[in-house]
């Protein structure tokens, strides 16, 4: 009796994240002990977050919905019957360290552009490439990978314009002759 009035004391939040929890659970039984409580551990603390943002329970079925499936969760833990499985990624709490180090690689070579441009400009052309696929592949959203694609089109622009300006000066200081008259005075001209 007394759980049957603690259930109806619990919010709606409450009551999704208990039986996800349950289910998450069972689906990790066949996982190393010390993944599967963390797993819990890291989830639940979402769900205990999302649940007292709104009690009522619409931010947890958020996080549930981008959690996803227990059963995808469960097989990242253990994707073979032994239970010898990976550490169990957690959905939305994951960082993407690739993605992150691109983004801070484009911004050295926004910062190395003015002090030697030829490896900016390989760096720059690396990481552009790099934003380009992680745009479309990064699950930590888009951001990143745009400043990383802007960035190095900074840097890539940046480049360019020194190449055509020494260019264009070499060009120019060539054209130019040292001409010395009779009286041994120096004339510069074309």
């Amino acid at each position: 009796m007394s759980t049957e009035k603690s259930k109806m004391s619990e919010t709606p939040g409450q009551q999704l994240a208990e039986a996800y929890l349950r289910d998450l659970e069972r689906a990790l039984s066949g996982t190393d002990p010390r993944e599967r409580e963390e797993t819990l551990a890291e989830i639940e603390d979402q769900l205990r977050d999302a649940e007292a943002v709104d009690p009522q329970g619409a931010e947890v079925r958020r996080v549930i919905d981008r959690l996803g499936s227990v059963e995808a969760i469960a097989a990242v833990a253990s994707p073979d019957e032994h239970g010898t499985g990976t550490p169990a990624a957690v959905p939305g709490r994951q960082k993407d360290w690739f993605v992150i180090g691109t983004t801070i690689l484009s911004g050295v070579a926004l910062v190395t552009t003015f002090l030697f441009f030829p490896v900016a400009a390989v760096i720059a052309l690396v990481t552009f490439v790099l934003g380009i696929v992680q745009l479309f592949t990064s699950r930590m959203g888009k951001v990143l990978p745009v400043l990383s694609i802007v960035f190095s089109a900074i840097v890539l622009v940046l480049v360019a314009l020194a190449i055509i300006g020494l260019l264009a000066w070499q060009e120019t200081d060539s054209s130019y002759e040292i001409i010395e008259d009779d009286a041994g005075e120096v004339e510069e001209g074309p």
